[in-house]
């Protein structure tokens, strides 16, 4: 039901969206301590509408979504301009429409009117980041380990193994974790105006700065094994196969279980960092100010800590699909690799994947629902991007054929591989043909617009399925709506000239979509719908909300001998007034609380 018009950027003279929520309305600010509600409401109010008035209000972006209210008038659109190309200008401009496939909750609001050109200077600084990044680890982690620990088995002619070897690939497994969580940060931080692209961006970027990082690692265990493995190729060849399979196991799995382990730690380290800052105050001013710089989503004072900076640090991780996408990209690419080397070990690898997959299809399942906040993909970009990538580990394969053709030839005095470019050549020919099949064959990028089931179906009755929409997922024009459409009591001025608002079920209440703040959405007597639960006997999932709920009631009287709490009741009943406050507030016109975007 949306269509995206553009227009010329020089309407503009290239003017570009850039603002900081942060800075409409600072609690942390010493002037604010104290304010009522109402107070805060004509803060923001007052600091919004020189956003929306005047010679220094908002300028345009070039983009607008244009929503229709029945699927038949967004097709009459369509048909007319496909009739008419001309038919809508902008005073001189021609104006562009273009189909939109994503869903609102998958667009960046905030990078929209970002120039191609600053666009482009963003990645390849993010590029160079990530380049340095990988020095840095590997400097400082990787060399230091090989350097100063497995280095002096080799000075004396053996190899490092056990436990020595596996907390290398327990290194090495974090580092790559390590390598996705900071390439998706940069991602974040490049200016892209879907969320589709940040995903592919942070996706090719950690396979392959992770499959570069490998290689360094793989050279690296080839000096290590030559000293005891070097009278031939084809012992060189079953040494190092004997020394990666010990490692492997850590490389695949030791990442996994520190994605379930970490959240936990963090969120306790930062409640007690939080506490330590703004509940205990036991450290002198210096210190604390010390501490604030390690906080996240730190207010820049020790005095205040707003509420909203506090249900930022308290939310949970994103579901790190990118993550995933890269590892299963990865891992075969380093299995098929094991390959290259003659051993009656190499079948192990490839038992070791498969259990790998098993354990990532149940670990999956249990980490995203219940470590892990909700995410969105809207669109099928990076499924198709990641069948691209997906030519590399099946390239890997290609590149054994000449070496297993040549492979008969080796003898005692090998000291070179005259089919290594043979296998270089196998790899690029292998890939060049996948993608080009996938790319002109399956045309993965190729959006046709399908027919609709219900075409009677209005937006308003859409919404009821999916809580957002295109007004409240727009960050700015649900500011605009709650301090300029309305007063600070949350009175309509008569400035939306029957424009909708950005709303919930309650036309008259502004919301703004953030995940996690969907029961805002729905009326006090629809509350009950956010308890409904979704569980099947045949689900994995199942059974282990089963052990946990038992368990759980098994060890209740122990925790509550040990930790009693008196005020439960109490808190319980503030909990539920303050609900009721709010409720309240829903049916007349205004809210509880200043809206902050």
């Amino acid at each position: 039901m949306c269509l995206a018009t553009k227009q010329p950027t020089k309407l503009y003279q290239g003017e570009e969206l850039s603002i900081d929520s942060t800075s409409l309305f600072n609690p942390s600010d010493p002037n604010t301590h104290g304010m009522t509600t109402n107070d805060a409401h004509a803060k923001i109010k007052e600091l919004a509408d020189k956003l929306f008035e005047g010679d220094g209000r908002l300028k345009g972006t070039g983009v607008a979504y244009v929503v229709f209210k029945y699927i038949r008038d967004k097709e009459a659109v369509e048909r007319h301009i496909e009739e008419n190309p001309q038919a809508f200008k902008l005073g001189a401009a021609q104006l562009k429409f273009e189909p939109v496939f994503t869903e609102p909750t998958g667009i960046v609001w905030w990078s929209h009117g970002i120039s191609r050109e600053k666009l482009r200077k963003s990645v390849c600084m993010t590029l160079l980041k990530i380049l340095l990044l990988m020095f840095v680890l590997e400097g400082l982690l990787v060399l230091p380990y090989w350097y100063f620990i497995r280095k002096p088995y080799q000075d004396v002619g053996n190899t490092a193994t056990g436990l020595i070897a596996i907390l290398y690939g327990i290194i090495i497994g974090n580092l790559n974790g390590l390598v996705y969580c900071n390439i998706y940060a940069f991602s974040e931080g490049i200016g892209f105006p879907f969320k589709d692209n940040i995903f592919s961006f942070a996706t090719i970027g950690t396979i392959l700065f992770t499959l570069v990082l490998a290689s360094i690692n793989i050279w690296l265990d080839t000096r290590v094994v030559r000293l005891e493995y070097a009278a031939n190729r084809l012992t060189l060849s079953i040494g190092l196969t004997t020394h990666m399979f010990a490692v492997m196991p850590s490389i695949m799995f030791s990442g996994r279980p520190m994605n379930i382990i970490m959240p936990t730690v963090q969120y306790v380290w930062n409640q007690a960092l939080a506490k330590i800052l703004y509940v205990w105050k036991c450290l002198p001013d210096c210190i604390l100010r010390i501490l604030l710089n390690i906080l996240p989503w730190r207010p820049g004072s020790i005095d205040h800590w707003p509420f909203r900076n506090a249900e930022k640090l308290a939310s949970p991780w994103q579901m790190p699909i990118t993550g995933d996408f890269s590892d299963i990209i990865f891992v075969p690419s380093l299995c098929f690799c094991m390959l290259n080397y003659i051993s009656t070990d190499c079948w192990k690898f490839f038992a070791l994947l498969a259990g790998w997959g098993c354990f990532i299809y149940m670990y999956v399942r249990y980490a995203y629902l219940r470590f892990h906040g909700l995410d969105f993909i809207t669109t099928s970009t990076l499924f198709s991007v990641s069948w691209y990538l997906w030519g590399i580990p099946l390239s890997v394969v290609a590149a054994q054929v000449p070496h297993w053709f040549f492979v008969q030839s080796w003898g005692d005095n090998d000291e070179e591989e005259p089919f290594a470019l043979l296998m270089v050549l196998a790899f690029v020919a292998s890939y060049a043909l996948w993608a080009g099949c996938y790319h002109f064959i399956v045309r993965p990028f190729k959006e046709t617009d399908v027919q609709e089931q219900d075409v009677h179906l209005t937006v308003s009755e859409a919404k009821l399925h999916r809580v957002y929409d295109w007004l409240n997922c727009n960050p700015v024009f649900a500011l605009k709506c709650r301090y300029y459409f309305q007063d600070v009591g949350g009175v309509d001025k008569g400035l939306k000239k029957g424009h909708p608002l950005s709303c919930g079920e309650n036309p008259n209440a502004v919301r703004f979509y953030e995940i996690g703040k969907e029961y805002l959405f729905l009326k006090a007597q629809r509350q009950y719908i956010i308890e409904d639960s979704i569980s099947n006997w045949l689900e994995p999932d199942y059974w282990t909300d089963l052990g946990s709920t038992g368990l759980s009631n098994m060890m209740s009287p122990l925790l509550h001998f040990l930790l009693p709490v008196k005020k439960l009741a109490e808190s319980f009943q503030e909990v539920d007034a303050a609900y009721q406050g709010r409720s309240a507030g829903e049916q007349g016109q205004g809210e509880s609380a200043p809206l902050m975007t």
